[in-house]
């Protein structure tokens, strides 16, 4: 992914050993979280879908952090689940 524009806003922020986040340093937005600390995700960005105005037809691939998601949560059946983080 290239930023076009405002790459110069982009604010890096280490949320623990193991990732860090970006946010936009103007305005706080979430923008990108990158888990570079976990050697099967240090390769992929996740990216906020708010990002995206209008309609994305994005699809649920992967959940990470799942082992103390509340039980209000559902996942499509054909979801991978990544329980041990």
């Amino acid at each position: 992914m290239t930023i076009e524009s405002g790459n110069d806003l982009v604010t890096w922020f280490r949320s623990s050993d193991f990732a860090k986040r970006a946010f936009c340093g103007k305005c706080g937005s979430t923008l990108f979280y990158k888990a570079d600390g976990i050697p099967e995700f240090a390769d992929k960005t996740s990216i906020g879908a708010g990002l995206f105005d209008g309609e994305t037809h994005f699809e649920h691939g992967r959940h990470i952090f799942c082992k103390d998601r509340g039980d209000y949560y559902e996942f499509p059946d054909n979801a991978e689940l990544i329980e041990r983080y």
